[in-house]
């Protein structure tokens, strides 16, 4: 089933524990026609000797050494080497089963669509979870664009997905952190034939308590708002129907810096006083509709209410809420 070659993308940087099964499972996949692009983001360990090691051993590799810029700079260091009329992403901490590529061009295929999404393993220390798309169905732009606000059948990663290479024409991942957050929609907007959702799990996505999933400094968090807040003013003029679920992310947003807050130095916090103080009146204008559309558990949603106060409390609140479920369930909130 050799109908185009696909350009796999993967980032590397200290991820040396996990890099040759990641790498491993892209090369055996059942698809053939394949580019690897390694990108080696100045990463301090041995992840650089092995991505040069794995392009001696296969042709079908590609390696680009760069100085750290972070993740952003390095999907778009891939994509400027990436040849295929189709493209993936792959975390180096994560892997793949051998037949997601192949799985996901058919169903894109067979959808005529622009973009094909299947479901995710995610892999803690004990246990392995599934998420899944739901049944197998097609979605033109304006359902795609609710379902990813709504963060249910589509979210806004690169990484479980197949792309049509065209959509990343003109387009550039931006900052260091949520640069696939900062351009989903966009991407997502230019895909006129929609999406492809496939139920099959085919993506390993592991949480590991050093990945940059973990990082709860304020200034990444509040990047974290940022990307969603400018997501919203994109898509505000050209999408009316959407103002409610924009504004629902927006607030949801905002449990990360009440989490991150108290784990903070009081030096940040003042830094940021203003920064949460404008939160707070955001969530607070926004909370009913929010409450009524967002999609997150128990404690997901104490915390949202608790974003509408820029008090002491509310942070000490969240911050252990935060704690609790992380010791639960292994992920941040």
């Amino acid at each position: 089933m050799d109908k185009g070659l696909i350009s796999i993308i993967i980032p590397v940087y200290k991820t040396e524990k996990y890099l040759r099964q990641c790498v491993e499972s892209v090369l055996a996949q059942t698809y053939g026609d394949i580019q690897v692009v390694l990108v080696d983001d100045g990463s301090p360990d041995g992840c650089g000797d092995i991505c040069d090691e794995f392009a001696r051993a296969d042709a079908r590799v590609k390696v680009v050494h760069q100085e750290n810029a972070g993740l952003s700079a390095a999907w778009n260091a891939g994509l400027r080497l990436a040849e295929g009329e189709f493209v993936g992403f792959v975390d180096s901490d994560d892997f793949v089963e051998p037949d997601m590529f192949e799985y996901l061009l058919r169903g894109l295929e067979e959808a005529d669509a622009d973009v094909a999404v299947c479901g995710i393993f995610d892999e803690y220390s004990a246990r392995t979870e599934t998420r899944s798309p739901g049944e197998k169905r097609t979605l033109d732009t304006d359902g795609v664009l609710a379902e990813m606000e709504l963060n249910t059948g589509i979210q806004s990663y690169v990484w479980n997905k197949l792309w049509r290479r065209f959509l990343f024409d003109g387009i550039e991942f931006p900052g260091r952190t949520s640069g696939d957050i900062a351009v989903a929609h966009l991407l997502f907007e230019r895909a006129a034939r929609g999406a492809a959702l496939l139920p099959e799990p085919k993506y390993h996505y592991r949480f590991l308590a050093e990945s940059i999933t973990g990082d709860r400094s304020l200034k990444r968090s509040f990047n974290f708002v940022d990307v969603f807040r400018k997501r919203r003013e994109d898509l505000w003029e050209r999408r009316p129907a959407l103002h409610d679920l924009l504004d629902t992310l927006c607030v949801q947003a905002a449990v990360r810096p009440w989490c991150a807050c108290g784990l903070n130095p009081k030096e940040a916090r003042r830094d940021y006083a203003e920064r949460l103080r404008e939160t707070a009146e955001f969530s607070k204008a926004h909370y009913k509709t929010a409450k009524r559309l967002v999609k997150l558990g128990i404690t997901g949603r104490a915390v949202m209410s608790l974003t509408r106060f820029d008090r002491p409390w509310a942070y000490a609140l969240s911050g252990l809420l935060s704690r609790l479920y992380r010791l639960k369930h292994e992920r941040p909130l």
